[in-house]
């Protein structure tokens, strides 16, 4: 199966039939997946509460599926990446994640996606255009 990664920047955290819509499309076609939570943009103190708003709004939209799910760790990040079906990247301050990121040039050696710049229901990675402009050779993709 091909891993599913999203960037999402904005407030994934309220319930709206946008981000109903957003969650159920990262959902879709992927049976009972695995979800890695990914807060490397975020402070250490703020986690808590985003996690348990990311959980929630997952959970209200995975209709009959079982989807588990993972928070990021840096010390076993790339065998983490390995095993999720989702890769679920929560926004925050951009320079920060990229700075965690960067610390993993061969990332994309444990990816099974097709990476791409677009509309996100069009690929299976989809990286906003000034994120995907920032981040060039960050990521190793």
């Amino acid at each position: 199966m091909t891993t599913k990664i999203i960037l999402h920047g904005g407030f994934a955290g309220h319930i709206n039939t946008q981000n109903d819509s957003f969650f159920k499309e990262m959902l879709k076609d992927t049976p009972n997946p695995k979800v890695l939570l990914i807060y490397f943009a975020k402070d250490i103190d703020k986690i808590p509460i985003i996690k348990a708003e990311d959980i929630a709004q997952f959970k209200r939209n995975e209709g009959r599926k079982k989807v588990s799910f993972e928070v990021a760790k840096e010390n076993i990040f790339t065998e983490q990446v390995k095993t999720a079906h989702i890769i679920y990247i929560h926004g925050g301050n951009t320079f920060k994640l990229l700075e965690t990121m960067k610390k993993f040039p061969n990332l994309k050696n444990c990816l099974r996606v097709k990476l791409s710049r677009g509309n996100p229901r069009e690929h299976m990675c989809y990286l906003p255009p000034s994120i995907a402009k920032m981040r060039e050779g960050c990521l190793g993709v």
